[in-house]
C-alpha cells in the first residue's frame, strides 16, 4: 500500500471513531468507558469537543495524503497526539475507567503513530508520497 492510501486509511480511522462517538453517544459511553453514561452539559461539551478535534485531525491526514507541503507538520502533530491518546487511555483502563475497547483504540492509535514516524524518517523520493 502506498503512503498516500495509508494516510487516507488513517483519516478513515479517525472519522469512524468520531462518527461512533458523536452519533451513538450512549453506546459509545457504555462500550468505551467503564462508567455510567453522563448527562451533564459540561461532560457532553468536553466529549463533543474532543471527538470533533479527532475528526479535524482525520481531515488533516486526508490533506497529508495528497499534499507534501503540509505532510510533515500534520504527521508530527498526529504522532504526538496519537501517542498521548495511547498513554492516557491505557492509564484509564488500568485505573478501571476504560474498557478493553478503549485500550484497543489507543493501541490502534499507537500503531498509526509508529507508521507516521516511519513516514517522517524515510528518505524522500521526489514528490511521491
Amino acid at each position: 500500500m502506498t503512503p498516500s492510501l495509508m494516510l487516507r486509511l488513517a483519516a478513515l480511522w479517525n472519522f469512524i471513531g468520531t462518527g461512533g462517538a458523536l452519533f451513538f453517544v450512549d453506546l459509545h459511553f457504555t462500550t468505551f468507558y467503564a462508567v455510567d453514561v453522563p448527562q451533564t452539559a459540561g461532560v457532553m461539551l468536553v466529549h463533543r469537543t474532543r471527538w470533533l478535534i479527532v475528526g479535524v485531525l482525520g481531515l488533516c491526514y486526508g490533506i497529508a495524503a495528497s499534499s507534501l507541503r503540509y505532510r510533515d507538520g500534520i504527521l508530527l502533530v498526529g504522532t504526538i497526539g496519537k501517542t498521548m491518546v495511547f498513554v492516557v487511555w491505557t492509564v484509564a483502563v488500568v485505573q478501571g475507567v476504560g474498557t478493553p475497547l478503549m485500550f484497543a483504540g489507543g493501541a490502534g492509535d499507537l500503531v498509526w503513530a509508529g507508521y507516521f514516524v516511519w513516514l517522517l524518517r524515510r528518505p524522500r523520493r521526489g514528490h511521491i508520497l
